[in-house]
């Protein structure tokens, strides 16, 4: 309403003047920027097109010839948040980045006409508040973004300093279909958008108006390579260490992405972030909902629905596009328990967590050193098992005998352990075969007496030099074709090197660990009564004065940022 009555304006004053042929205007104001261009007088130009730029609000549209030629107004907004998305009941496999733009092309009303010297006479209607009607142009209505030899516009906005990384290369470029109320690439030429890092300006080719925006994968940044929560000493901006304030009721909680991490501090009921480095949002308390979508209008998602687990690409080589969600029961259990020991206990992701399937979890845990001599010295981590009662060991074992009431969940600290296995050796069963025997070979010297070891290695050399030119021998009977080979390879005994597997086949090992007293832990409803087999008394104090404030924040945290299905 009040554009309309500015244009009605312009038009009246371009009556009482004969050198205004068009009217540029520009404001923002919290946040909010809009620029509005008037054509009150036909006249062509030189070039293919003509420019229309806002300095001050960072915005700019270039208009081919065939607009110049017509009495429009042009309006430019741009909004510095996603206020169009949340209409897309089918949800967006993309986010905006910086926030959206949009150009309407818009009809003038009618001329404005002097009956008096003092008087100018300007149709209106009744209502004066009316929208505007947009143009008639092959840029707006049915036939928006068809083509049809219809010259592109050429859209320019500068993205906000905020958006922590731009995708520089190929960025990609999407307007809002009215209709549908999705987003939707027609109309766009993506292969002409450029993004320039030193101004920030995002530069793009439509042929068709309305709302637009720069926008990335949901999952770009996921899933999470690792996730670590752990007590903490508190950082703060001075740096100052109060024994009485800081030695405890700290926890910093870290997810590793693709490219980067993000680590917030938690202490009560506040989180600070610690990393990627945002000047406006360091250090700044918010709650744990406030600062995830902070770090979300900044590009960085770590907020994933079960949405995001279909098109989520993982880390292993080979693997296509999804992950196995754990299970609702599962998930909102590992939350409560892992929130209630984290005052005391180190917890992080494990590669095995993935390949347990949706009703079994597994993680790393130890209880923490931060207090005694600040982790210099840290204790080994134990894997911890939190799975559904009806799919463990137990229920195999022993079928309808002490099943769990719902939810049904238990835990157990086992005797599995994080490190890989050795390397798949290869396609080549004699090689493989050569360096499992090696391997026997130099676990006998090691364990041999001084005076055998010497005697054990010489024989090793001996037998590595017969190796050498049993293989070189083997290259020469290889040109003479592959049957004569493995003819050749079964006289001389290597036949059996054939049964050595090419690639290691891991069984996760749910057996329980054995306590400090000795004896074999058992399974808990709860993870801190397992915890409390294999930690000091101190630990379990500590979990006992915990804030609940600090229990809810961390509960809540892994809630939104759910580790345990994207990690």
């Amino acid at each position: 309403p009040a554009l309309s009555h500015t244009i009605a304006t312009a038009r009246a004053r371009a009556c009482t003047t004969t050198v205004t042929t068009q009217v540029l205007i520009a404001k923002k104001q919290a946040g909010i920027r809009i620029g509005m261009w008037i054509n009150m007088v036909v006249k062509n130009f030189r070039g293919a097109l003509k420019p229309i730029v806002y300095p001050e609000i960072g915005l700019q549209v270039d208009i081919p010839k065939a607009l110049n030629t017509m009495q429009i107004g042009i309006r430019l907004m741009y909004h510095p948040y996603d206020n169009l998305s949340y209409l897309d009941a089918s949800g967006a496999d993309d986010m905006v980045l910086g926030g959206v733009m949009t150009l309407d092309i818009l009809a003038l009303p009618p001329k404005p006409k002097r009956v008096k010297p003092q008087w100018v006479l300007r149709p209106t209607t009744v209502d004066f508040g009316s929208e505007l009607q947009p143009a008639d142009t092959p840029y707006s209505g049915e036939s928006a973004g068809a083509g049809g030899g219809v010259a592109a516009l050429r859209c320019t906005f500068q993205v906000p300093d905020s958006v922590f990384m731009v995708p520089e290369e190929n960025p990609k470029v999407v307007a809002w279909d009215t209709q549908k109320l999705k987003w939707t690439m027609d109309g766009i030429d993506q292969n002409t958008n450029e993004y320039n890092s030193a101004n920030r300006q995002l530069r793009f080719h439509t042929l068709r108006t309305g709302a637009f925006a720069l926008v990335q994968s949901r999952v770009v940044h996921l899933p999470y390579r690792q996730w670590k929560l752990e007590p903490a000493l508190k950082v703060s901006e001075t740096d100052d260490f109060d024994v009485d304030d800081d030695e405890e009721g700290c926890i910093h909680y870290t997810l590793s992405l693709r490219s980067f991490d993000v680590k917030i501090q938690i202490r009560d009921a506040v989180c600070q972030l610690l990393e990627p480095n945002l000047p406006d949002l360091y250090l700044k308390d918010m709650a744990p909902g406030e600062l995830l979508y902070a770090l979300f209008d900044r590009g960085i998602n770590i907020m994933p629905t079960d949405a995001d687990a279909i098109t989520a690409q993982g880390y292993d080589e080979g693997v296509s596009p999804g992950l196995t969600l754990k299970s609702p029961e599962l998930e909102a259990k590992l939350n409560d328990d892992v929130a209630a020991a984290a005052a005391s206990f180190d917890f992080q992701g494990s590669r095995w967590n993935r390949k347990l399937g949706k009703l079994h979890s597994a993680f790393l845990t130890r209880e923490t050193s931060i207090y005694t001599g600040g982790n210099a010295e840290t204790f080994d981590f134990d894997m911890a098992l939190v799975e559904s009662d009806a799919e463990s060991r137990s229920a195999r074992d022993a079928p309808g005998v002490g099943e769990l009431a719902s939810p049904g969940v238990k835990s157990a600290i086992v005797v599995q352990k994080e490190a890989e296995p050795k390397p798949a050796l290869g396609d080549d069963p004699v090689a493989a075969a050569a360096a499992l025997l090696a391997d026997d070979e130099q676990k006998v010297v090691d364990d041999a007496p001084a005076a055998v070891e010497e005697t054990a290695v010489e024989g090793g050399e001996e037998k590595k030099a017969e190796g050498e030119e049993a293989a070189a021998a083997e290259g020469e009977e290889k040109a003479e074709g592959e049957a004569g080979e493995d003819e050749k390879k079964g006289e001389e005994g290597d036949g059996g090197a054939a049964a050595v597997p090419l690639m290691v086949n891991e069984q996760f090992d749910d057996t329980r660990l054995n306590g400090s007293d000795g004896v074999q832990t058992d399974t808990h409803v709860y993870l801190t009564k397992s915890l409390q087999d294999i930690c000091s008394e101190e630990a379990m104090e500590r979990i006992g004065r915990s804030p609940p404030q600090l229990k809810q924040t961390v509960q809540q945290l892994l809630l939104l940022t759910r580790p345990f299905s994207f990690s």
